[in-house]
């Protein structure tokens, strides 16, 4: 269910996420794929929360695990948060699943009975998942990703994360990376 994955962008490189207090590029670093298609995402220097998102697209299935990843490197700041909301009725409770992007990497969660893993790819890359069961009857899903933490904080308008591969779907893990340059049909 996921839209316009590789990079944020659609396929005329267009920017197809939403950026709250920051900014977004496409196509501004190689992703791990060795393509120039990574979005570098920036927060601003307004003390506040900075986060993007883009949503699912579609309705997802309630009562099923759903899964959402995003690769990520850092590009000034070193953490990423992967939230989910009870916005849309998608889950019962707000989640937090907060990822290193250094060493071997590692994530922490807060909130609900979700499960997180990172996985270190190679050039500093990392897959980030995080799966939870949605509610019984959703009308909707966005999860957002944080530049660094949830809390506010001012950004110095440069430091950022770079964002490629984001994916949701109605699984319990995260399958292979598969392009999405449109909402689902």
């Amino acid at each position: 269910i996921n839209t316009y994955s590789k990079g944020g962008v659609n396929g005329s490189g267009v920017v197809q996420w939403q950026v709250d207090n920051g900014s977004a590029t496409g196509n501004s670093a190689v992703g791990p794929d060795g393509t120039l298609s990574a979005l570098h995402f920036v927060p601003n220097t307004t003390t506040t929360a900075h986060y993007a998102y883009n949503n699912a697209g579609s309705t997802p299935s309630g009562s099923t695990p759903h899964t959402i990843s995003v690769y990520a490197k850092a590009a000034g700041y070193s953490d990423i948060v992967i939230r989910l909301t009870s916005s849309y009725s998608a889950f019962a409770n707000t989640i937090n699943a907060t990822f290193t992007l250094t060493g071997d990497g590692s994530v922490s969660v807060t909130g609900g009975t979700a499960t997180a893993a990172i996985e270190s790819c190679g050039n500093g890359w990392y897959r980030c998942q995080v799966t939870e069961t949605t509610g019984s009857s959703p009308t909707g899903m966005r999860p957002y990703i944080y530049a660094r933490q949830v809390a506010s904080y001012a950004g110095d308008g440069f430091s950022g994360v770079l964002l490629w591969g984001w994916q949701i779907e109605a699984n319990s893990f995260a399958s292979s990376f598969a392009v999405s340059y449109k909402h689902p049909e």
